[in-house]
């Protein structure tokens, strides 16, 4: 329970991001993902909050700037990170879409993402050490079964329809 969670020296939610609505042509796309997560002095990290939509663009900005207000207004200080992709076209979206959400006040910074292969994997890497020792704390939510499972499912050698690797990347 949020009781249980203790003081925290550091707050995030880093997001992987995705632009599409279901269609008839393309069903089932990638989400959009925040996943807050908090660590404290003893370097246990606390999964907060997990939030995941799908809209288009500027519905996306616009539930990010929401939330990181919200953030910020529930637990003081948090840094929002949006993923900035190696293309230049990558590094321009990333940088409009930073300038949007700054002016409304969120604080948000970049996260450079890689296209190297087994990027994934190496991403993921120090989330799932701390979990495998035990230091990885969830807060109880309509949102675990769901973590949960993308989580327990991910295998970055394998590209399966149907199954998202959305959450695993926000984290």
């Amino acid at each position: 329970t949020l009781e249980d969670v203790p003081e925290l020296t550091r707050i995030v939610r880093a997001y992987d991001l995705a632009g599409s609505i279901p269609s008839e042509k393309y069903p089932d796309p990638d989400w959009t993902v925040g996943v807050l997560m908090g660590v404290d002095k003893l370097h246990q990290v606390y999964i907060l909050d997990v939030s995941r939509y799908r809209k288009r663009y500027a519905g996306v900005v616009d539930e990010i700037i929401r939330t990181g207000l919200q953030d910020q207004a529930d637990w003081g200080q948090v840094t929002t990170y949006i993923p900035e992709d190696p293309s230049s076209s990558g590094k321009a979206a990333c940088a409009q879409m930073l300038g949007d959400i700054m002016r409304e006040g969120v604080t948000v910074k970049k996260m450079k993402t890689s296209n190297v292969k087994n990027r994934k994997l190496k991403a993921f890497e120090p989330f799932a050490v701390t979990a495998e020792n035990n230091m990885v704390h969830v807060l109880k939510a309509d949102w675990n079964e769901k973590f949960h499972e993308e989580l327990e499912v991910f295998d970055p050698s394998v590209r399966i329809s149907g199954v998202h690797d959305d959450i695993v990347d926000a984290t």
